[in-house]
C-alpha cells in the first residue's frame, strides 16, 4: 500500500497533464486545430503509403532568416567571384 506521499511519478504526471492541457487550450485559442497522425514504424510502409518522396519539397521548405539573407548574399557572390577566377586561371594554364 502506498503512503500519504506523491511519488515523484505522480508529480511529473501532473504537471505533464498540466502542461499538456495549457498548451492545447492556447493552440484551440490561437485558431489551430488538434489532430493526431498515424506513427508508422517502419519506412517501407511510409514510402508505400505516398508521402515520403514528397515531404522534403513540400511539407519542410527551405527555410530563410532574415537576419542572414545578406550574410548569404555576400557568400554567394564571393563563391562567383572565386569561381571566375578559378575558371580565368584554368584557361590560362592551358
Amino acid at each position: 500500500m502506498r503512503g500519504r506521499f506523491a511519488t515523484n511519478e505522480t508529480l511529473l504526471g501532473r504537471w505533464w497533464n498540466q502542461t499538456s492541457r495549457a498548451s492545447k487550450e492556447t493552440d484551440v485559442a490561437a485558431g489551430y486545430v488538434c489532430f493526431l497522425t498515424p506513427y508508422l514504424a517502419k519506412g517501407k510502409m511510409y514510402k508505400t503509403s505516398g508521402p515520403l518522396p514528397y515531404s522534403a519539397v513540400s511539407v519542410l521548405p527551405k527555410m530563410e532568416m532574415d537576419e542572414h539573407r545578406a550574410d548569404c548574399k555576400q557568400i554567394e557572390e564571393r563563391i562567383a567571384k572565386l569561381g571566375k577566377q578559378l575558371a580565368d586561371k584554368a584557361s590560362l594554364a592551358t
